[in-house]
């Protein structure tokens, strides 16, 4: 029996315009990547070496992620499944606070491309921006990573994000960034201006900060 597109893509827990449908836990690439973590030693993370760029996205990641990939010992990724759209929200306001919790989600998410990448001796490299909260928990993991923080002028990016209607009924905004509680941005949450609520936004992702020692 022939599989159609729209339906291999639902078995992969992916609806047709990229975002997914069924929970994390679900999602086939993860069950996978959550069992090789479970069996790795922690040796195998502390020696692992890879390339992770932090970014607000819309600034040129997919580009760089074709330009390592020309490298033919690399393993470059812009945006792999399990795309970590909801995490990352949950990142960005919770992983101070529950650090092993979201060290897990990574570990899962990206072990089996990981192990892939170190089996063929090949050098892992992921552009995609949902990992930027998760910085914290990959230099823990991972000592041996790089970091590069890409970024691009904020006015572009801000323009960028809104021709592709970004805080504006684009079917992803509810994974997107919003200011917690207690950051005064909140005050202005409610009546901003799209263009308003991505620029408030991209602050965080300069203010990155990380444990002592850390990268």
């Amino acid at each position: 029996m022939e599989l159609q597109p729209l339906l291999i893509l639902r078995l992969l827990g992916v609806q047709p315009d990229g975002y997914r449908i069924i929970p994390l836990s679900r999602f086939p690439m993860y069950c996978i990547g959550k069992l090789v973590s479970e069996l790795l030693p922690d040796r195998v993370w502390r020696n692992a070496k890879g390339l992770f760029v932090l970014s607000t996205g819309r600034c040129g990641t997919d580009t760089l992620a074709h330009l390592l990939n020309r490298c033919s010992r690399t393993d470059a990724y812009h945006e792999p499944p399990p795309e970590l759209l909801a995490e990352r929200k949950r990142a960005y306001h919770e992983i101070w606070e529950q650090p092993q919790q979201f060290a897990q989600i990574f570990a899962a998410a990206r072990a089996a491309a990981l192990v892939s990448a170190r089996l063929r001796s090949r050098y892992y490299a992921e552009t995609s921006s949902r990992l930027t909260y998760f910085a914290p928990v990959i230099a823990k993991t991972m000592p041996n990573v790089k970091f590069v923080h890409l970024f691009r002028h904020p006015g572009e990016v801000v323009r960028s994000g809104m021709r592709r209607g970004w805080y504006n009924g684009h079917p992803s905004d509810r994974y997107r960034i919003e200011p917690g509680q207690h950051d005064p941005m909140r005050r202005l949450w409610g009546g901003g201006a799209p263009s308003r609520r991505f620029a408030g936004t991209g602050t965080p992702v300069i203010a990155l900060r990380f444990d002592s020692g850390s990268p």
